[in-house]
């Protein structure tokens, strides 16, 4: 579940918390009047929205509070599945040819006796 951490009648964070395990906090803590939930159809997370649970919802799909790993567009299959990592990007010809260069460079350096440290000291 979703708290607030209180400090100064101020809202300085919002944790999980499974209200079981000790924390050792510097300020009151309140369970969040709104919590996330997903708008889940077809086992596809189609929306993810604020509700404090007892309001009147007409919505098309069904309603399961969010964790952190739900995400608009993810599957949901009894538990939410978290987003992929994206892959590094594929690098432009403009950068690719620097890198070579760039190795050459160093290499050439290297060729001429300069050590690691004294190539970084001039390149950098």
């Amino acid at each position: 579940m979703k708290y607030e951490l209180i400090k100064n009648g101020v809202v300085v964070n919002i944790i999980n918390w499974d209200g079981e395990a000790e924390l050792n906090l510097d300020g009151e803590l309140v369970l969040a009047d709104n919590q996330a939930y997903a708008l889940i159809k077809n086992g596809v997370v189609v929306n993810i929205i604020n509700w404090d649970g007892e309001a009147e919802l007409n919505l098309d799909g069904e309603l399961v509070l969010a964790d952190d790993s739900a995400w608009i567009g993810g599957t949901y299959n009894g538990s939410f599945v978290a987003r992929p990592v994206e892959p590094e990007p594929e690098p432009t010809p403009e950068q690719a040819q620097k890198a070579a260069d760039k190795a050459s460079a160093n290499a050439k350096l290297k060729s001429l006796g300069l050590t690691d440290a004294e190539i970084e000291a001039i390149t950098q």
